[in-house]
């Protein structure tokens, strides 16, 4: 099993995230705090890179959707950019391709 490394870059009211690896259940924890501290700082607006992410299961999905309700109630959006095709599966079956902005599919 591989971890999930997490990248920030910060930009006033933006941010830029970066994961790599695999998103599981074990490793999720490193995103969630990301999304903690998103909210604190008030960012409207998140792009997520995940050409680096290997995998998604079940509960790194729900923490990506808990993710996205954060950014749009304080009016934003969040862009998934950079999908891998099976990950692009995932997220267009789950409906989450309505509720975010989804570019560049790897």
């Amino acid at each position: 099993m591989e971890d999930l490394d997490v990248q920030v870059r910060w930009d006033n009211e933006h941010c830029v995230i970066a994961l790599q690896g695999e998103a599981r259940l074990e490793t999720i924890s490193a995103f969630d705090a990301v999304g903690v501290e998103v909210a604190k700082r008030g960012v409207h607006n998140a792009i997520l890179d995940l050409r680096g992410l290997s995998f998604m299961d079940s509960a790194s999905m729900g923490s990506l959707l808990r993710f996205n309700s954060n950014i749009e109630v304080g009016g934003g959006k969040l862009v998934l950019f950079g999908l891998q095709r099976m990950i692009a599966r995932l997220i267009e079956n789950l409906g989450l391709r309505q509720l975010c902005i989804v570019e560049d599919e790897a």
